[in-house]
């Protein structure tokens, strides 16, 4: 089924996000905006995957005004164990999330994600969250979300 048609069946478009991630590049940045726009206005959401490792570079991020950021797992992964990289993504999680929910990706070890809530990241997702599972085997708390995602700190997706 396609978008078009899920949403003239009756899909609730709040409940669609679409995903920018590194396997398709954005050739021409201004269609992607229109794109994000039409979008927008049908209440669908956008998420940049594997911001700051993958395609999309921070004036991107900025034009395309994403609801979600993903952070690359190079970003996340042993940020406990960095005074740097906790400064560095500390820095840029102030900025992102006075726009966006971000999501630290691969989250695998619990002092990451004390750290993750400590500099300001609310959602995260890994193993150390919890494996992979259908929708249907999903705990209520994160199907809630969309089950690609658990809150660690305040706010929901």
């Amino acid at each position: 089924m396609s978008l078009l048609s899920a949403v003239e069946a009756g899909v609730r478009t709040s409940r669609v996000v679409i995903e920018i991630t590194p396997e398709v590049p954005i050739r021409d940045i201004s269609v992607a905006v229109e794109a994000r726009e039409a979008l927008w206005h049908r209440g669908i959401r956008l998420a940049i995957d594997d911001f700051g490792g993958g395609q999309i570079n921070l004036a991107d991020a900025i034009t395309l005004r994403p609801d979600i950021v993903k952070l690359d797992p190079s970003l996340v992964v042993g940020i406990a164990r960095s005074a740097e990289k906790a400064r560095f993504v500390g820095g840029l999680i102030s900025g992102l999330a006075r726009a966006a929910v971000v999501v630290g990706k691969g989250v695998e070890q619990e002092d990451d994600v004390a750290t993750l809530r400590m500099i300001g990241v609310t959602h995260a997702q890994g193993f150390c969250l919890g494996v992979p599972a259908a929708i249907v085997e999903c705990r209520p708390d994160v199907s809630k979300s969309g089950g690609w995602a658990r809150g660690i700190g305040r706010g929901s997706i």
